[in-house]
């Protein structure tokens, strides 16, 4: 009896989801900005526009940092995670022996999975994560949430150890 290798397991990035994010990013700093804005004596119009101008320069770099340099496609199969990154789809292999764990945590709708090459992850403060060693970072900000959730649970069977979820 012969058993067929399992599928790999793959999801791919969208530059419309990472913009949807970043966009609402921007509305909601905007809304932050105005109420602001409207306590009178604690803000001016000058500060509004600087901060709105500031926020979208943010937005904008990150975007074009994650078009440059971001994980578009990452593929996981029983021997490692394989990572394409960037417009020319870099590829970049981990094995599955060098991962030393996976952490997941979520803050405000957004699920960052950390791959652990080396090293721990230190909690010193609620909420507050400290990393030693290496690590690949991947947000859920340009991934379907559905698809990331499954992405999160691959990771988590191919690793010997996961912190925390």
């Amino acid at each position: 009896m012969t058993t067929e290798p399992k599928k790999p397991f793959i999801i791919k990035a969208s530059g419309t989801d990472l913009l949807a994010v970043n966009v609402w990013a921007f509305a909601a700093g905007g809304v932050l900005l105005l109420a602001l804005l409207l306590v009178r004596g604690l803000f001016a119009l000058a500060l509004f526009c600087g901060g709105l101008c500031v926020l979208a320069a943010w937005l904008a770099g990150d975007y074009w940092l994650w078009k440059k340099r971001g994980i578009r496609i990452v593929s996981v199969d029983e021997g490692g995670i394989l990572l394409f990154r960037g417009e020319g789809l870099r590829p970049s292999r981990i094995e599955a022996r060098e991962i030393t764990g996976v952490d997941v945590f979520r803050k405000l709708g957004r699920v960052t999975l950390n791959v652990l090459l080396s090293g721990a992850v230190n909690r010193v403060l609620p909420g507050v994560r400290v990393f030693s060693g290496k690590r690949i970072r991947i947000t859920s900000d340009a991934f379907d949430g559905r698809e990331f959730e499954a992405l999160v649970e691959e990771l988590k069977r191919l690793s010997p150890t996961s912190p925390s979820s």
